[in-house]
């Protein structure tokens, strides 16, 4: 996964995590770091947006294009160690926990590459037409997933 998309999967993920008072104060921690640092050292402000609903789709286009649009923000080694510890976080939640904060999907067919990244993905069928990265903690399917 490229670290743009890395950053914001993770920011993603950590709102969806902290909305549902899943994770502990390790997750809570890690999330709270990367946003203050993004915050702070970034003018990032999208975070707002996400922590208020980390549902919406629009809201999540909206982080991943802010992250995308701050390049110097990706190449800061504090970020990425932030954004690896939120993983790290995110990736041992229990399969209970995980079930708030996951993925699930019939199917999914990207033209170029899929990328997801979740405490668990669950789904029936995952096709790239490139590359295909899943990471989770748990990955449910039917075995039919294609690359």
């Amino acid at each position: 996964m490229e670290p743009a998309s890395a950053i914001a999967a993770a920011l993603i993920a950590g709102a969806m995590a902290v909305s549902h008072e899943i994770g502990g104060l390790a997750l809570k921690d890690a999330y709270g770091a990367l946003k203050k640092v993004l915050e702070d050292g970034y003018a990032f402000v999208t975070s707002k947006l996400i922590d208020a609903d980390p549902k919406n789709e629009a809201f999540k286009g909206a982080v991943e294009s802010e992250i995308a649009g701050k390049p110097e923000a990706v190449r800061d080694k504090s970020v990425q160690d932030l954004t690896r510890q939120l993983l790290d976080a995110l990736a041992s939640l229990s399969d209970a926990d995980s079930s708030h904060a996951g993925i699930d999907v019939k199917r999914i067919k990207a033209g170029r590459d899929l990328i997801a990244s979740s405490g668990w993905i669950r789904g029936e069928e995952f096709e790239g037409g490139r590359d295909v990265i899943l990471s989770a903690q748990s990955l449910y399917g039917d075995g039919r997933g294609k690359a």
